[in-house]
């Protein structure tokens, strides 16, 4: 917005939009009331983070030693044929959500493999401010908090060493802080923050009916909106085979998000197109892809992946290519 204001990239004269373009002239007068820094922060402020998340995502896939090769196909499906590309184009905070939590476990990867505080303080900080721009960063940030408690013991080899507290600290100290700053927020918040969206997902439903609905179902389902995403019934066979304790720390990244959002009773569609809520979750379902590649780098499985990936592509240019807004 403050890029927008000091350079005039977008003004109320960049498009006026007519009556030709769009046939409901309430909607045209919408759309050309919208003030200028609305426009660009719809058109910047997605396609930067969602950019930000590929470049983050890459990095991650290399820190497992994955080939340059491997990493590039990973990054190229996680941009253009998975919900990334889709939210991109709006201002939703699921965007710049993942990208944090990105950047967050980026440098949690550095304490792994490195064992230093300094990278835990980084992580915090940026785990932390997740989970100011979205509370539901809560859900990465529990299983890491037990998971550096399991690796900190694992390489001290002592219950009571003073690094297993230090590392404690250096991680839970920055997100307490951002956790007290953002009391502090609500407790400005004036009035009723509950929503009268009416109850038109989950409902009285089963709890697993909603879970596999969040993966499966044609309008919230991850996996049709992202096909690629089928191939987590393999890859995490290998992950798992390669890497044991991550692989069970990654899916205690999927469960509690399919539980908690399997309870919910709301879903406000909108511009929220398709499963919206599971967005986070996208490059911790397709990262064990890439043990899988390093294993199976044939042309069949190529075939296989291009064709996962292809569906994908439509999908989601599907609803780029459409104005939402014209729809609601």
């Amino acid at each position: 917005i403050l890029i927008n204001n000091a350079f005039d990239f977008i003004t109320y004269d960049t498009v006026i939009f007519t009556e030709d373009d769009f046939p409901d002239a309430h909607y045209v007068f919408w759309r050309n009331s919208q003030p200028p820094t609305f426009t660009f922060l719809e058109l910047f402020y997605g396609p930067v983070f969602a950019a930000l998340s590929v470049g983050m995502f890459y990095l991650i896939s290399r820190t497992y030693l994955f080939s340059p090769k491997v990493s590039t196909l990973l990054s190229i499906l996680f941009a253009f044929t998975t919900t990334l590309w889709s939210y991109s184009q709006t201002s939703l905070n699921v965007v710049p959500v993942t990208f944090f939590i990105l950047f967050g476990f980026f440098f949690f990867r550095k304490f792994i493999i490195l064992s230093l505080s300094r990278y835990l303080v980084m992580s915090g900080v940026i785990f932390g401010f997740a989970f100011l721009v979205r509370n539901d960063a809560i859900l990465f940030i529990i299983p890491l908090f037990f998971y550096c408690i399991f690796i900190s013991i694992k390489n001290s080899n002592k219950i009571n060493s003073p690094k297993i507290m230090q590392n404690i600290l250096s991680f839970s100290l920055p997100m307490g802080i951002f956790y007290y700053i953002h009391i502090k927020i609500r407790s400005l918040v004036i009035g009723d923050m509950g929503s009268s969206i009416p109850p038109v997902f989950g409902g009285n439903n089963p709890l697993f009916l909603n879970m596999f609905g969040l993966l499966f179902s044609p309008g919230v389902g991850l996996l049709i909106f992202s096909p690629i995403l089928f191939t987590i019934f393999l890859s995490y066979f290998d992950f798992f085979k390669k890497n044991k304790t991550e692989c069970v720390l990654f899916l205690s990244f999927v469960v509690p998000f399919l539980v908690f959002y399997g309870q919910s009773s709301t879903w406000h569609g909108l511009n929220g197109w398709g499963p919206r809520y599971l967005t986070s979750l996208v490059p911790f379902l397709l990262l064990p892809l890439g043990f899988s590649l390093e294993k199976r780098l044939n042309k069949k499985f190529i075939f296989v992946l291009f064709g996962l990936g292809a569906l994908g592509f439509i999908f989601n240019i599907s609803n780029l290519m459409v104005d939402v807004s014209w729809f609601i």
